[in-house]
């Protein structure tokens, strides 16, 4: 058989070039005719909170198929008016996002792999699902594709058209996503229901002021917060157009007076609801702020402690280098052992001001925190002496009334707040953060035209053929011999 295919070998190297020949001719034909369409790409990556996740900043789950939902689609398709190149239906089916992250294609592969593993155990299979949960977090990157395919009516859509419709739908869902979150400062603003569970006609008034007391302190921590965003106190908002200093303002009145006059009625009229458990309470939080006083106190002692030490070494050490180098009247040291100590010693000296100042920074803080605790301690004392000499003996109707009005009145201020205070957030939302720090377009619009038909599967398709052609060719010439 090799003896016959050698003597006709020129005819099947003649053979094999018409084959390669007509193949050739085959691709050149599928590919000029072969049916394709315009496509264009934008590629982009989103910045919101909790994308790696796969969530919105609110907790919604996100997925890429959001940014090309209906709604979506349906907003953009009106505004550009583009009905007149084709139905809404051909629009909507033409585009996709593809999470452009190669990575994670490769991650799939190797767990998929191992996963179908039949010999793995449920606790070796539970191992590496986790193990694949974690790296597909790691590896995400937030990057995708955005695509248009332009095949049928959009066919002839100019070049600037694409890349507006392509732009305008991540502006779109942008702007359609600010009820997950993606357009709000990341604060934890606090709402009317702060104060849901705050009621004066459960509460015993003691516990009840304190409450407020500390609401109204967790709302100063949100005006704070909300002060250092760009703009913040140049916007008003609510009814009375109030701005944050306004707000700010009116929350400290409400704590140096308004809290003060309610505290003055409670000890004025000793009006306990229940004496037994506000003793208990009052005691408690006496305790408390003991405690706390007792640790701050030891923690600035610590700290003085330490800088003295650091100061007497950091002192023998100078005098020590001073010794070394005294006596030398020249104007030009000698460069000896002692005058390099010294330089060295010049050159720490800023490091320990530094040091020195954040110590004494943190002294001072501790300071403040211990003022502060003592005028609680003041507040809870002066209640639990007003307990034990009225007890629930005095007030009655009158005063119990006069507290609940105040107690009322303040409430309603601080529900007021509370409602400027998410409106003023929801301003500054819409004010500063705009669609494009909700994402970032990294490789600008791409049109190419793309086959629906690959020419890798035709070029496998065709060498088949020519190695059947051959085989068929080798096969004959043997036939014809025997």
């Amino acid at each position: 058989m090799l003896t016959t295919w050698w003597n006709n070998r020129l005819r099947i190297v003649l053979h094999a070039l018409v084959a390669v020949s007509v193949a050739v001719g085959v691709l050149a034909v599928v590919y000029v005719a072969r049916p394709s369409q315009q496509q264009s790409t934008v590629v982009f990556r989103l910045l919101f909170k909790g994308v790696d996740k796969n969530q919105y900043p609110n907790g919604m789950q996100f997925t890429p198929s959001d940014i090309v939902a209906t709604p979506v689609i349906a907003e953009v398709y009106r505004i550009n008016g583009l009905e007149k190149f084709g139905s809404f239906e051909d629009f909507k089916t033409a585009f996709a996002v593809i999470n452009r992250n190669p990575g994670i294609e490769r991650l799939r592969r190797q767990y998929a792999a191992m996963l179908e593993d039949r010999r793995l155990s449920p606790v070796d299979r539970q191992k590496l699902e986790v193990e694949y949960d974690n790296k597909m977090k790691a590896v995400q990157n937030g990057e995708f594709t955005l695509v248009l395919q332009q095949d049928g009516a959009l066919a002839g859509w100019p070049p600037t058209l694409a890349g507006k419709v392509l732009e305008d739908i991540l502006t779109v869902w942008a702007e359609q996503s600010r009820s997950r979150g993606v357009f709000k400062f990341d604060l934890s603003i606090y709402s009317e229901n702060l104060l849901t569970e705050i009621s004066n006609s459960t509460s015993d008034y003691t516990l009840l002021l304190d409450r407020l007391r500390l609401a109204i302190n967790r709302i100063l921590s949100n005006l704070t917060a909300l002060g250092e965003t760009p703009g913040a106190r140049l916007v008003r908002v609510g009814e009375k157009q109030v701005s944050l200093g306004e707000m700010e303002s009116n929350l400290r009145d409400n704590l140096n007076f308004d809290l003060r006059e309610a505290n003055s009625i409670v000890f004025s009229f000793a009006l306990f609801r229940e004496p037994f458990l506000t003793e208990a309470y009052l005691k408690e939080q006496l305790f408390r702020l003991e405690v706390e006083r007792e640790e701050l106190q030891s923690r600035n002692e610590g700290m003085k402690s330490t800088v003295t030490d650091y100061a007497a070494n950091r002192s023998g050490g100078s005098q020590a280098s001073n010794a070394s180098i005294g006596g030398n009247s020249g104007l030009m040291p000698q460069l000896n052992d002692g005058f390099l100590d010294r330089i060295i010693d010049l050159s720490g000296q800023n490091t320990d001001i530094v040091f020195r100042q954040g110590i004494s920074n943190q002294i001072i803080e501790n300071e403040k925190m211990m003022y502060q605790l003592e005028s609680e301690r003041q507040i809870y004392q002066r209640s639990l002496d007003a307990l034990q000499k009225g007890g629930n003996a005095g007030g009655g109707v009158n005063g119990r009334q006069i507290a609940d009005d105040r107690i009322t009145n303040l409430m309603n201020r601080l529900r007021s707040t509370l409602q400027n205070v998410t409106l003023l957030h929801h301003e500054l939302s819409n004010r500063n953060l705009q669609p494009s720090l909700v994402y970032t377009i990294i490789q600008p619009l791409q049109q190419e035209r793309v086959s629906t038909v690959r020419m890798r599967t035709i070029g496998v398709v065709l060498v088949l053929g020519i190695s059947a052609y051959l085989g068929l060719v080798l096969v004959s010439l043997v036939r014809r011999h025997l």
